[in-house]
């Protein structure tokens, strides 16, 4: 799928950042690695929640990247906003302009350490909330047409990508909505086999839209949620 090839052919990019990007002391799996089995884990007890990233107190190093296959007729652009997050707190916001593929990505360790990710393998849910504002209704993105995937660091590994629009009625209402996406979603298949869940660091957004769109996709509290 267009998504999945763009978000795969990001690594390149996020390799080249990851060189030139200081050590800012970010939480995550440095020795033992990840997943190594000398490494001791803690049990997960049920209506646990762990928050990722909220671009407030928990934002780590963050870095994006953003891409369209429409060039010069499309933009996308992704970056920390201020005062646009749910309750007014920061948020990331990624910016869309074009037909065709359009999509951005956030990575909360900044591609630093190497090895670094949070630990998803014990958790049920992905949780987020988000917000879709455009200057004219018919200048929204198709819900039908936005997903979501994620990326961990252990060979830098992308999984499928989950229909986000499905689970958010009315998503194009200009509010907050909060969405919930089983972890299972981000398994399927041959992808999701290879998808290392002991190391996320990343997520990515997917846009696919035949018309002209021009829309601001706001993300806050990025959470996994382990259900009762």
């Amino acid at each position: 799928m267009p998504e999945q090839r763009k978000f795969a052919s990001t690594s390149r990019f996020a390799t080249a950042l990851a060189l030139g990007t200081v050590l800012f002391g970010t939480s995550g799996c440095l020795c033992p690695p990840c997943g190594s089995e000398a490494a001791q884990v803690e049990v997960v007890p049920p209506g646990s929640r762990l928050i990722i990233w909220n671009g407030d107190d928990v934002k780590g190093s963050a870095q994006g990247w953003s891409e369209c296959d429409s060039k010069p007729k499309c933009v996308a652009t992704v970056g920390l906003v201020e005062k646009e997050g749910v309750d007014g707190s920061g948020a990331l916001r990624i910016h869309a302009k074009g037909g065709g593929w359009l999509g951005g990505g956030w990575n909360w360790f900044g591609w630093w350490p190497e090895n670094g990710g949070n630990d998803f393998s014990q958790f049920d849910d992905l949780v987020f909330s988000v917000r879709v504002t455009a200057a004219e209704q018919k200048l929204m993105p198709d819900p039908a047409g936005m997903t979501v995937g994620l990326r961990c660091s252990v060979g830098k590994k992308s999984s499928p990508f989950a229909a986000v629009g499905a689970r958010a009625r009315n998503l194009t209402d200009g509010k907050w909505h909060r969405v919930s996406i089983p972890l299972a979603e981000f398994r399927k298949g041959k992808d999701g086999k290879a998808f290392d869940m002991k190391t996320v660091w990343e997520f990515a957004f997917s846009f696919w839209h035949e018309n002209l769109r021009e829309f601001d996709l706001y993300i806050d509290d990025l959470a996994v949620e382990k259900r009762l």
